[in-house]
C-alpha cells in the first residue's frame, strides 16, 4: 500500500438486499489484483471482492491511493498472472482527463468566459455595445458560477484557474 492510506470497496445495501441470494449474479469479479508503480512499489496489494447486481457499492479513499488506477486495470480487463477479473458484461471507463479542457480555465469549461471578459471590460470603462451584447445584461454571472461551483464543493476555485489543475474527482462535477 502507499503511503496514501487505504483503498476500501464498500457495500451500501439497497432495498432489494434481502431478496433470496440465489437471484443475486456477480456481475464482476476481481481475486488477488495487485499494482506495481514504476518505482516498484506497490500501490494495492491483493485486491479481491465482487459486485452483484442491483446493489450499490462506494470506492473510497483518499487521493492518490489507487481507486482510478483500479477502475481503469477492470475496466481493460487487465488481468496479470496472479490475478483474475471476470467480467459479466460490457464495462465504461470515463477517464478523468477532458479534452479539450485541460489548458482552459473554469470560466471556459463552464462556458462563460466571455461574459466575464466582458463584465470586467465594462467595470473598466469600456463603454462599447459589443461588451454589452456579450454580457447580454447577465450581471449576476460571476455571482451565479461561484453559487454553482459552492453547490458543487468547489467554492473555493477562482474561475480563472485552469480546469487541467483539477484533481480527477474534481473535474467530473462539471458535466
Amino acid at each position: 500500500m502507499s503511503g496514501q492510506g487505504p483503498l476500501r470497496v464498500i457495500f451500501v445495501p439497497s432495498p432489494d438486499f434481502f431478496r433470496p441470494i440465489h437471484l443475486i449474479m456477480n456481475i464482476l469479479q476481481v481475486h488477488n489484483l495487485s499494482y506495481e508503480l514504476a518505482d516498484r512499489s506497490l500501490l494495492f496489494q491483493q485486491v479481491s471482492f465482487s459486485v452483484s447486481q442491483g446493489r450499490k457499492y462506494a470506492l473510497i479513499g483518499p487521493n492518490g491511493c489507487g481507486k482510478s488506477t483500479l477502475l481503469r486495470l477492470i475496466a481493460h480487463a487487465k488481468s496479470n498472472s496472479s490475478a483474475c477479473i471476470a467480467v459479466g458484461g460490457p464495462l465504461w471507463h470515463v477517464p478523468q482527463q477532458f479534452h479539450p479542457f485541460g489548458s482552459w480555465s473554469i470560466a471556459q469549461a463552464l462556458g462563460i468566459a466571455h461574459k466575464i471578459q466582458a463584465l470586467e471590460q465594462i467595470l473598466s470603462g469600456d463603454l462599447s455595445e459589443h461588451a454589452y451584447a456579450v454580457l447580454a445584461e447577465d450581471w449576476q454571472i460571476e455571482e451565479k458560477a461561484r453559487a454553482a461551483l459552492h453547490v458543487w464543493g468547489l467554492s473555493s476555485l477562482p474561475l480563472d484557474r485552469p480546469f487541467g489543475q483539477l484533481s480527477g474527482g474534481k473535474k467530473p462535477g462539471f458535466f
